[in-house]
């Protein structure tokens, strides 16, 4: 079994390590990628002006431009194209941002929050936390979920039936270090 684990570590690492190798550029402060034992992504910027934009390539994610004013690392995802992965993120995971430098900022999760639209294809809907039943504005939502401490988070619709919008799921994970 150890001899088993050493070998899916060793390929792990380097396919990280092809995957980092990729992502260099000469924008040294911009997050190219995002990646833990659950994936390997590639992250696009929100056009300028374009706050609404989710990346809907195959393997990609989109840095939250908004998010970003606020010292936040913002990460948004469609549900069914690379936000999937984030479904399968548990508290402790560790996450790792690349920027085009290749160096590596660090953080670990530390909650999984879940809120229902209360109006599923409105930006501006209300939404209801999953676990208290209390009721937020979008933008008491915003607010609760990126301005503050430094950190980063993943957000990704969650689909209920044929709803793609039905829901919210926000990943947050602290700094540990490296790069931010």
């Amino acid at each position: 079994m150890k001899i088993r684990k050493s070998i899916e570590n060793n390929l792990y690492s380097r396919r990280k390590k092809k995957f980092i190798s990729t992502l260099i550029n000469d924008k040294p402060d911009e997050i190219r990628g995002i990646c833990s034992t659950k994936f390997m992504l590639r992250v696009v910027q929100q056009p300028s002006g374009q706050d609404n934009y989710v990346s809907s390539l195959a393997g990609y994610v989109t840095q939250f431009s908004m998010a970003k004013k606020y010292n936040v690392l913002g990460i948004l995802a469609h549900n069914y194209f690379a936000g999937e992965k984030f479904f399968h993120l548990k508290i402790g995971n560790i996450i790792q941002t690349i920027y085009g430098d290749g160096l590596i900022g660090i953080y670990q999760v530390q909650t999984i929050d879940k809120y229902w639209a209360l109006q599923p294809n409105s930006p501006t809907s209300n939404f209801e936390d999953w676990n208290t039943n209390k009721v937020l504005t979008a933008k008491e939502l915003f607010k609760l979920q990126y301005t503050g401490k430094h950190r980063l988070v993943l957000q990704v619709c969650i689909q209920e039936g044929k709803v793609m919008t039905a829901g919210r799921m926000f990943v947050t994970a602290k700094y540990l270090g490296g790069k931010k």
